[in-house]
């Protein structure tokens, strides 16, 4: 085949390998890699890179320790998981819907897991009478799984139509509501520490690591675990059910996945705008791919977030807040996606 589409035959198999997204996964991780190492050297003041080795080595001096390990690697390694989160969150959303505006942003799933998250923090709600540190994701897991069955049921789960994305629309409005209320009948300290978190708290809490770890990694097993399920579904459900996938099955695991993964992201960060449905199309655009690969996805969202907080920390003295600058980037490709869904003939 012609371009950088290949087909490789033995016997009776035969396999397409594709040289883009291998190349673009490469390039992505690169990037990921050295906005990561600036991350750690830029802030409020610059620190050498080789003061950064130095500290990580465990040496020198306790001011540089703390502003690179106290402060701005835990900050980072969050960005980093969080944004990878959110992009593989869109990615199952918009593989189950068959729909590019399918996202935990738009469904509604984002603001459940931002309420759940609230409940806990402001009501005292303690899941399983468990210490705050695995409350909150677990209060946002349950928000954001609410958030999902009240979207898919109301509307049906129809894929491939806008009224599924009207619901979310509409339920992510409902929430946000509550959440509003939730503010309100929070006190001043809680009330403020919230507001800083939902426009994006990167805050270096060492302890929001590890939940986050632990979902991401079984959030990319279920990804490589469900590659060819994802791809029949893309074809249609017929298509799927000829091939022998357990399309309700597929669908249930996937939106699990995504809403377990979103939670975790906004529970660890905060409710980051348009990332998991940005990640995925920056992911297609670059790979020229019908549907978005998920390490390219993963990728480009931890790209975003890191992007976005380096230049709230550094750019803007941390005045803007890292939500807002998601949301800038974001808000452009909703509105282009929804012109585009709009205008076509189904």
């Amino acid at each position: 085949m012609r371009g950088d589409v290949r087909v490789l035959r033995v016997g009776t198999v035969s396999v397409v390998l594709r040289a883009r997204p291998p190349v673009v996964f490469v390039a992505l991780v690169v990037a990921c890699g050295l906005m990561f190492t600036v991350s750690l050297s830029a802030g409020s003041t610059w620190v050498e890179p080789a003061k950064v080795v130095d500290a990580l080595a465990g040496g020198a001096g306790q001011a540089v320790r703390y502003q690179v390990l106290g402060l701005r690697l835990p900050r980072s390694v969050i960005a980093l998981l969080a944004g990878a989160a959110l992009g593989l969150a869109g990615a199952f959303l918009q593989a189950v819907a068959r729909n590019p505006l399918a996202s935990p942003d738009v469904l509604g799933v984002t603001s459940g897991a931002a309420v759940g998250a609230a409940a806990v923090f402001i009501l005292g709600w303690r899941p399983l009478d468990a210490p705050l540190i695995l409350s909150l994701p677990l209060g946002a897991v349950t928000g954001g799984a609410v958030a999902a069955v009240a979207v898919f049921s109301l509307s049906g789960g129809t894929p491939g139509t806008l009224r599924l994305i009207l619901v979310g629309i509409g339920v992510n409005a409902a929430l946000v509501g509550i959440l509003h209320a939730l503010l309100i009948a929070g006190g001043t300290y809680d009330t403020l520490q919230m507001q800083v978190w939902l426009t994006g708290d990167l805050s270096s809490d060492a302890a929001r690591i590890a939940p986050l770890v632990g979902v991401l990694a079984l959030t990319a097993l279920v990804g490589a675990a469900s590659s060819r399920s994802r791809a029949a579904l893309h074809l249609g459900d017929d298509v799927a059910h000829g091939v022998g996938v357990p399309v309700g099955r597929t669908r249930a695991v996937l939106v699990a996945a995504s809403v377990l993964s979103a939670s975790a992201a906004v529970a660890a960060a905060g409710p980051l705008g348009f990332v998991a449905l940005s990640a995925p199309q920056i992911a297609r655009s670059l790979t020229r791919e019908a549907r978005a690969p998920l390490g390219c996805t993963a990728a480009c969202g931890a790209l975003l977030v890191l992007a976005a907080d380096l230049t709230a920390r550094t750019l803007f003295s941390g005045a803007v807040s890292v939500g807002l600058l998601t949301a800038i980037v974001g808000g452009p490709i909703l509105i282009s996606l929804m012109l585009r869904r709009l205008r076509s003939p189904a």
